[in-house]
C-alpha cells in the first residue's frame, strides 16, 4: 500500500515461482506474561495472566497451568481465597470461582460490567468485592449482587482502593474517613481524627493494629493515632503493601521492593540498568515467603529466600488473542481481550493506549472499516480510530450498552449486535442510530451469534432460529425449509465469488441456491473428524480456504479436506480469529500465529521467452480499497490487461503500449479478489 492509499500492482518481467510447504511462525510481544494477579494458600501461589492461570507449588518444585473455563477468554486479573479455600478469579468480562479442579462462572451484571476495576478482596463471610470506576463499590455474595455507593452509605463514588482488615471486615479509604461494612451496613471510624485525611490507592492491616497506606509518594503508618512517614522517597506510585508473616512490611514501586526492618527501609531488589524491572504484584505465604512478580524485559515469579529473591523458572502461557484486524498500511491489531490491544507492524510490538471514551481493556470486537482504519467495540459503545483522532457513537446517538460485534454494509451502515438487557441489531448511519431490529420485527431470534454482509454489502444475520437477509429494506429468512442444515448459526462469510459458506453442524456452501454439504450426514469427514463449533473461516489469494473450529484448523483446498495440527508445525490448537494481509499472509488470532503457506512473484514475462506467438497469464489479488495502479515499468509495445471480478465479469479492458512506463488508475466498484490477466501480443523490446 502507498502513501496514498492505493493498491498498485506492478507487471515485472519474470515467471511465475511458487513455494510450496507450511512455515508457522508465532510472535510474542514483549509483557504478554505478565503476571496480573497473585494468591498463596498452605500449598500453591496462584498467578493471574493475559494467557491463563499459572500455579506453583510453595517451594516451586511443580508448576502447573489451568485452562480457563471460558477457551476464547484466558484472561485471569485480581485473585483472592477465601475462608473455605475458594480461589476468586477477576476475568475481565466474568468472576469465576475456582476450588478442587473446577471453575464455576458469575456473570457481571450488565449495571456494573464496564465499571469493573482490578481491586478486588474477598471478606470473612466469603463476599467478593469489587472497587468500581467512580460508581462505588459492588459486592457479590455468591447469588446477588450489591452496588454502594454516595446514595446508600459512602461519602463519595470516587473508591480507590477497598480491603480487609485482620479480622475479615471490608475497609474503604476515602478522603472523609474510614469506612468499615458490616451488618449490611457502612459505619464511619475516626472521623475527627487525622485518619479522615487518607485518601490512598493502597492500605494494610498489619496484626499489631498498625495501618500501612500510601500518603503522597510516601510509605506512611498510622498507629496510636500518630502517623509516622518515612524520609525515603520512593518513585511514585506505590503500587501495595504487604505485611508478612514474620510481620515485616513490604512494598513495591516502580523502582522495585522495599521492605521495613524495625522502622528502616531497605531496598532489596533495584532497578537495573541493562535488565529492567518493575514490580506491581505480591502475596505473602503462610510460611514466611513473599512472592512477587517481575515485568519488563525478566518477565516472572520471584520469592524471598532469607537473603535474596528466587526466580520460578517456569514461565506462563503463551497470549491468547481473540481477534485480528488489519488496517490500511498492513499494521496488524490483535485484541487480547479483558487485557489490552496490541499493534505488530512486522517487527515490534506497540500496546496501543489512544483511548477516548473507549475502554481498550474491554473490548468486545476489533475490525477494519472500508478506508482501511480501525474500529473497536466495548460494553459502552463504538469508536473509529484514524490517526489520532475517534469517532464515538455511543448511548448519546442513541447505541444501547454492550454492543458486541459489527460490520459495514455498502451504503455505509454500521450494524451492531446488542448483547445486553436488551437483544437485537442496531443499524447506525452518519453517527445516529436510525433503526432497531429483533424478533418483533425481521428477525429470527433476537440472541445473534454472527453478522457479516456479502460482496455487493447485503447484509446476513446468523441466529439460532436461522439466517436472515436484510435488503430493501426487507428481511428474508433462510433455514432447514430453503437449505440449511441446522437452524443454529455459528458463522457466516462469503468468498471472493460470493458463495455463502455456513458454520453449523459442519460447513455448509450456498452458490446461487444450490448447496454443498461437507458434515457427517453428508458422509464427508475428515480423516474422522467432524466440523462443529466454527470460529472463523478465510480465503487465500491462491483460492485455498482455513476454516478454524472449537479444536481444529481445517484447510480445503482444490475440493479436498485436510486438518492442520502440531504435526504440520502449528502451535495452537485453538484459533478464534484468521485474516489474510495485504501480502497474502495469513495470521491467525489464538497466539499471534503468522503463516506464510505460498510465496509467489509478481506475473510476467523475462524478454527471452518472448516471441511472435501470443502468450497469456494471470494473477488473482484481493484489493481492499476500491481503487488499484497498474504500472508498467518497462518500455514494451502491445502489453493487453484485462481485468475480471470475482462473477467473472469483466471489469476493464486497456492496453499499454506507451514507449515509456505507464501509469493506470482504475475505480473498483467494490473491494474483494479480482483477476488480472496480461497478455504479450507482437511485443517489442525497445
Amino acid at each position: 500500500m502507498n502513501k496514498n492509499g492505493l493498491f498498485i500492482i506492478w507487471i515485472f518481467y519474470t515467471t511465475i515461482c511458487c513455494a510450496q510447504g507450511y512455515n508457522f511462525t508465532t510472535y510474542k510481544p514483549t509483557g504478554a506474561n505478565a503476571i496480573l494477579g497473585l494468591a498463596c494458600d498452605s500449598k500453591y501461589v496462584y498467578a493471574g495472566t493475559r494467557a491463563g492461570l499459572a500455579r506453583w507449588s510453595i517451594d516451586g518444585s511443580n508448576y502447573e497451568y489451568i485452562k480457563s473455563p471460558v477457551d476464547s477468554i484466558p484472561y485471569f486479573g485480581d485473585l483472592a481465597f477465601d475462608n473455605d479455600g475458594k480461589l476468586w478469579c477477576n476475568q475481565g468480562p466474568f468472576l469465576s470461582a475456582f476450588r478442587d479442579g473446577i471453575f464455576t462462572t458469575y456473570r457481571f451484571p450488565d449495571s456494573i460490567k464496564s465499571s469493573i476495576r482490578n481491586l478486588m478482596c474477598v471478606d470473612k463471610k466469603g463476599n467478593v468485592w469489587f472497587a468500581l470506576f467512580n460508581h462505588g463499590v459492588a459486592l457479590f455474595n455468591g447469588a446477588n449482587w450489591q452496588v454502594f455507593d454516595s446514595l446508600n452509605g459512602l461519602p463519595t463514588n470516587d473508591i480507590r482502593c477497598i480491603a480487609t482488615d485482620t479480622f475479615g471486615n471490608v475497609c474503604i479509604p476515602t478522603g472523609k474517613g474510614l469506612y468499615y461494612y458490616g451488618n449490611g451496613s457502612w459505619s464511619q471510624v475516626d472521623t475527627a481524627s487525622i485518619i479522615g485525611k487518607i485518601k490512598s490507592p493502597i492500605i494494610t492491616f498489619a496484626r499489631s493494629g498498625a495501618i500501612w497506606f500510601m500518603q503522597g509518594d510516601r510509605l506512611a503508618k498510622l498507629e496510636n493515632s500518630i502517623i509516622t512517614t518515612w524520609d525515603k522517597k520512593t518513585i511514585w506510585p506505590i503500587y501495595q503493601v504487604v505485611v508478612d508473616a514474620n510481620s515485616f512490611v513490604w512494598y513495591c514501586c516502580p523502582d522495585g521492593v522495599y521492605r521495613v526492618d524495625s522502622d528502616t527501609v531497605h531496598h532489596v531488589l533495584q532497578e537495573l540498568p541493562d535488565n529492567f524491572e518493575w514490580v506491581t504484584k505480591m502475596a505473602a505465604d503462610s510460611a514466611g515467603g513473599l512472592f512477587i512478580n517481575t515485568n519488563g524485559s525478566n518477565i516472572g515469579l520471584r520469592r524471598w529466600n532469607k537473603d535474596s529473591f528466587v526466580l520460578y523458572k517456569k514461565s506462563e502461557p503463551t497470549t491468547f488473542y481473540y481477534s485480528i484486524a488489519i488496517d490500511s498500511a498492513n499494521n496488524k491489531w490483535f485484541n487480547c481481550r479483558g487485557v489490552s490491544i496490541n499493534v505488530f507492524n512486522g517487527v515490534d510490538w506497540v500496546d496501543f493506549k489512544e483511548s477516548y471514551k473507549i475502554n481498550l481493556y474491554t473490548i468486545n470486537a476489533i475490525n477494519s472499516t472500508p478506508t482501511g482504519d480501525i474500529a473497536f467495540s466495548d460494553p459502552n459503545g463504538f469508536g473509529i480510530y484514524h490517526t489520532n483522532s475517534w469517532q464515538i457513537v455511543d448511548s448519546t446517538q442513541g447505541l444501547l450498552k454492550y454492543p458486541f460485534d459489527f460490520c459495514f454494509d455498502s451504503s455505509g451502515n454500521i450494524w451492531f449486535i446488542i448483547d445486553g438487557d436488551h437483544r437485537g441489531l442496531s443499524k447506525v448511519h452518519n453517527g445516529t442510530v436510525v433503526a432497531w431490529f429483533d424478533s418483533s420485527n425481521g428477525l429470527p431470534s433476537s440472541s445473534i451469534n454472527c453478522l457479516t454482509v456479502d460482496r455487493e454489502g447485503i447484509l446476513f444475520v446468523g441466529t439460532p432460529k436461522g439466517i436472515a437477509r436484510y435488503s430493501n429494506n426487507v428481511w428474508t429468512k433462510i433455514d432447514t425449509t430453503n437449505g440449511l442444515r441446522s437452524n443454529r448459526i455459528d458463522k457466516i462469510w462469503f468468498d471472493s465469488y460470493n458463495r455463502m459458506w455456513v458454520g453449523n453442524k459442519g460447513i455448509s456452501i450456498e452458490d446461487h441456491g444450490t448447496w454443498t454439504y461437507y458434515d457427517s450426514l453428508a458422509g464427508r469427514l475428515i480423516s474422522g473428524r467432524s466440523i462443529s463449533g466454527v470460529k472463523a473461516i478465510a480465503e487465500t489469494p491462491d483460492s485455498c480456504y482455513f476454516v478454524s473450529t472449537d479444536s481444529t484448523l481445517f484447510l480445503f483446498e482444490k475440493g479436498k479436506w485436510t486438518f492442520i495440527d502440531s504435526i504440520n508445525g502449528f502451535p495452537s490448537k485453538l484459533i478464534t480469529d484468521i485474516e489474510v494481509d495485504r501480502n497474502g499472509a495469513i495470521w491467525f488470532a489464538g497466539g499471534a500465529i503468522h503463516m506464510a503457506r505460498r510465496t509467489f512473484a509478481s506475473v510476467g514475462y523475462h524478454p527471452s521467452s518472448l516471441n511472435k506467438a501470443s502468450i497469456e497469464q494471470s494473477i488473482r489479488f484481493f484489493a481492499k480499497n476500491r481503487q488499484i495502479t497498474i504500472t508498467m515499468p518497462f518500455p514494451v509495445n502491445n502489453i493487453k490487461v484485462k481485468l475480471f471480478n470475482s462473477k467473472g465479469q469483466l471489469v476493464d479492458d486497456l492496453i499499454m503500449s506507451k514507449a515509456k512506463p505507464a501509469h493506470n488508475i482504475l475505480n473498483l466498484k467494490s473491494t474483494g479478489f479480482y483477476l488480472l490477466t496480461v497478455t504479450v501480443g507482437e511485443a517489442c523490446i525497445y
